[in-house]
């Protein structure tokens, strides 16, 4: 789906079109190449950003054994990104009640990372 002021359903986006493409460094994006899934119609959209959304569901297959899942598939955590299962930590877009933006991605990291090492020291002295 492309987005441009409304939604566009039905729509797919092509490969990104950097400024300066075929130089060595790319200094910004200047427009997509949208294509419309149903009449399979091209057209060029400029613009001077993007956001790239790679949808909401949460890849959790490989703790999906470990731990039991939310009805929507993310990882129930406390406060310090503890999972019901001991010494098992989840972060970012895989836990539950995550705000699901990479800066807040990074700040789960951090304090599962403390909380981790607070495990560790006491677990193993």
């Amino acid at each position: 789906m492309l987005c441009i002021g409304r939604p566009h359903a039905s729509t797919a986006t092509t490969p990104i079109a950097p400024a300066g493409a075929c130089t060595t460094r790319p200094t910004r994006v200047t427009g997509v190449r949208a294509r419309d899934l149903q009449s399979g119609e091209t057209s060029q959209v400029e613009l001077t950003g993007l956001f790239i959304y790679v949808g909401l569901q949460p890849n959790t297959a490989l703790v999906g054994n470990l731990v039991k899942l939310s009805e929507s598939g993310h990882v129930p955590t406390d406060n310090w990104l503890k999972t019901a299962r001991e010494g098992l930590y989840a972060v970012g877009d895989i836990r539950q009640d995550s705000a699901r933006q990479a800066i807040t991605s990074a700040g789960d990291g951090a304090t599962a990372a403390i909380a981790a090492h607070r495990y560790i020291k006491e677990k193993f002295r």
